[in-house]
């Protein structure tokens, strides 16, 4: 080998020993990591124990884009029970790696059967009720994705927390053929969000009364009246008698909110708009603890 050689030899050394770290970098460090957890808002009906769904696929939609891109797929439907998932309670859907970029929607893709289009039935998407009776639940329409358009953002090098609500107040539909879902989300940055919790102290003498948040000054009583009555809520609870009147409103984005009391009928139906306590703080990460809350702490509404 001639110096010449041995010289342009050393130089591609030199190139390779260079660039071949760069090359091999972890692209990990380039990109952002974000958790997917699922939680959910009890049905009204107490009548109604399981509502499980099935889950065969989770997308997210770019910014500036039509493409959805698939996030995570289940080799076999991941079926979840949501009323297990409830007063904070959360399942863990997935964490994955993902471009630093901005996000425009998210949605699941449920394996539920289309009554009407000669599907087979799958029976893991069904509701029981506490009687021991169990159906089969299909979604209303043509479209078996649940999806909401609430953007996020993912930074390299940093995590993101998510939390799907999956509300089954507003997303059970009550027919003459029985219940059908028609699929309500809403997604939260769950870092910036925090909860309510407290103690209803006449849950003797009021045994089925729901809570619902609101945020501050957007109530109207004609929520009450409406198709799905309380539409507008940001999430529920249902008062727990056998704990002392427990309530947990969780999730809500920092700001303040306006707690509606309401006695429901054994069937979910309305009967009484007890009142409500008005401007409640919610700072993120935070609990605000309301440890008892009496018919008589609350202000009408007209």
């Amino acid at each position: 080998m001639n110096r010449h050689q041995l010289e342009k030899w050393l130089f591609v050394f030199f190139l390779f020993s260079v660039l071949l770290p760069s090359s091999c970098i972890d692209n990990e460090a380039l990109r952002g990591r974000i958790t997917l957890a699922l939680t959910d808002a009890p049905a009204d009906n107490t009548s109604i124990k399981k509502v499980n769904i099935a889950i065969r696929q989770i997308g997210i939609l770019p910014e500036n884009s039509q493409n959805w891109v698939v996030l995570k797929s289940f080799e076999e439907p991941r079926v979840i029970n949501l009323l297990e998932y409830t007063q904070g309670e959360v399942f863990d859907l997935t964490e994955q790696y993902l471009g630093s970029s901005e996000y425009k929607s998210i949605r699941l893709e449920l394996n539920v059967a289309l009554e009407d289009n000669g599907l087979t039935v799958f029976p893991e998407n069904s509701i029981e009720f506490t009687n021991g009776n169990i159906e089969t639940l299909f979604i209303e329409g043509q479209d078996n994705y649940a999806q909401t358009d609430a953007a996020f953002e993912v930074n390299a090098g940093e995590i993101t927390f998510l939390t799907i609500d999956f509300d089954l107040r507003k997303s059970l539909i009550e027919t003459p053929d029985g219940y059908r879902l028609k699929p309500f989300i809403r997604l939260v940055n769950t870092r910036g969000c925090g909860a309510i919790e407290g103690y209803f102290r006449n849950s003797s003498v009021k045994p089925r009364v729901a809570v619902y948040a609101y945020k501050a000054g957007t109530y109207a009583a004609t929520e009450a009246t409406t198709d799905i009555p309380f539409f507008n809520a940001e999430t529920s609870d249902r008062v727990k008698t056998n704990e002392t009147g427990k309530f947990i409103t969780s999730f809500l984005p920092e700001g303040k909110y306006d707690l509606i009391f309401v006695e429901l009928n054994s069937n979910g139906t309305v009967k009484e708009v007890l009142g409500k306590l008005e401007s409640i703080d919610v700072n993120a990460l935070e609990t605000n603890q309301i440890q008892s809350v009496f018919l008589d702490d609350l202000v009408p509404i007209n």
